[in-house]
């Protein structure tokens, strides 16, 4: 008898194995989902694009306020930006300066000893958070390779230095500037608004009328009917980013290139402009943001020179 219950009990346990080796095998199958693009030789998969997609969402709460060619706008901010990252990530391993070996093993093991102490497997942790072992050892290598790349410049001859470059962005200087605006709603074909946009800065540049009667005549804002005039704004407000950057690259008479923000499509002239008379001390948190955007942008660029990128489908 007793016999006949190890026997069973055996049996029982190899089948509760299996059942979990199964389970397993089926998460990291339905986890690694469909590759959309490979970059070098790393894969992004459908998984890793929809968990971005899911946080978005979420912290924004935007789903159903967006149209069906703004959800396509933004798959494919979310795909570059997971290109963007997986390039850095390859910059940083080809100039020596990424997380690998024995580095990557010893860190590897120092969280799963941190999960283990809260009571928590690596392996529930990884279908907690819907990684397979791969993506959970990226996001390891991003988070500790990259901050440890950008210490290295974070330094008050560097901010310094910085602050000089791009004075205008951080010593409080202000623009007052005018747009003409196709708002979003109007917008059918993004491509035929902007070549619109594009003949009135010509026509404007070529003195076949001036931004003023442009402006009354093209733009759909409420500011049409003041020629455009928005106003002052500063680096930091109190507009989207992507109409501020593109007005801080101009000087006074300028005329931006089409710009899309959350309102539509921009173009943008600089009036006026009053500089400002803060010092790179006082601006020194927005100076490390600054550097750590131009850091990215710069190691992204470096990487992508060598790099074959393939997009293989949309998702």
């Amino acid at each position: 008898m007793y016999q006949i219950c190890q026997i069973r009990l055996r049996l029982n346990l190899r089948i509760i194995h299996l059942a979990v080796v199964l389970m397993l095998f089926a998460f990291s199958s339905s986890s690694d989902g469909q590759t959309i693009a490979i970059v070098g030789d790393s894969e992004i998969t459908q998984s890793q694009l929809q968990r971005e997609w899911d946080l978005l969402i979420k912290s924004q709460g935007a789903d159903k306020a967006l149209t069906d060619s703004e959800k396509e706008q933004l798959r494919k901010t979310i795909l570059e930006k997971e290109i963007n990252r997986q390039l850095a990530l390859q910059f940083l391993d080809a100039s020596g300066q990424g997380v690998v070996g024995t580095e990557l093993d010893l860190l590897k093991r120092k969280v799963s000893n941190e999960l283990k102490q809260r009571g928590i497997t690596l392996t529930a942790h990884l279908m907690d958070q819907g990684l397979t072992a791969a993506e959970w050892e990226q996001r390891l290598k991003w988070r500790v390779g990259w901050n440890r790349y950008i210490a290295k410049y974070m330094n008050d001859e560097n901010y310094e230095n910085f602050f000089q470059q791009n004075r205008r962005q951080y010593d409080g200087t202000q623009l007052k500037v005018a747009h003409i605006l196709i708002r979003k709603e109007n917008i059918k074909d993004l491509a035929s608004e902007s070549a619109l946009l594009t003949s009135v800065k010509a026509d404007i540049e070529s003195d076949k009328l001036s931004f003023t009667a442009a402006a009354t005549q093209y733009s759909q804002s409420p500011t049409a009917k003041k020629g455009g005039e928005l106003g002052w704004i500063e680096w930091v407000q109190p507009m989207p980013a992507s109409f501020t950057k593109a007005a801080f690259v101009l000087k006074p008479g300028g005329i931006s290139k089409p710009v899309s923000t959350p309102f539509g499509l921009h173009l943008i002239t600089v009036l006026e402009e009053k500089p400002g008379n803060k010092t790179w001390q006082q601006t020194r948190k927005a100076l490390r943001e600054g550097m750590r955007e131009f850091l990215f942008t710069w190691s992204v660029d470096q990487q992508r020179e060598k790099t074959e990128v393939q997009i293989l489908r949309e998702w």
